[in-house]
């Protein structure tokens, strides 16, 4: 379909995937959504106002940023900062890649 992208979950465990661009915010149908790239988000997760957030191994939010295991690398990227307890405003950063020790 010309002009109709497809979407797919995170994956900061496998190197070389595509990183996150932004957040699906509204699905309309089973193959339609919205994917916001700059937006204040509400979500279902209780958040921590100010702090950063990251996509975490589930490829959902998380106040901590992973880490890899020994000997194996993930993607490190921001995907927002919370507004308040239940608002994140959505500002995508670029990927950086660790290693794990060992």
């Amino acid at each position: 379909m010309s002009g109709v992208y497809q979407v797919t979950k995170v994956d900061i465990s496998t190197y070389g995937k595509y990183p996150a661009v932004g957040m699906i915010t509204e699905k309309s149908t089973s193959t339609r959504c919205l994917v916001s790239v700059v937006a204040e988000v509400a979500t279902s997760t209780t958040l921590i106002p100010e702090r950063l957030y990251f996509i975490g191994f589930d490829s959902l939010i998380t106040a901590t940023p992973p880490v890899p295991a020994p000997s194996t690398r993930c993607a490190l990227q921001v995907i927002g900062t919370a507004l308040d307890a239940g608002k994140l405003l959505l500002h995508v950063h670029p990927q950086a890649f660790l290693r794990g020790g060992g």
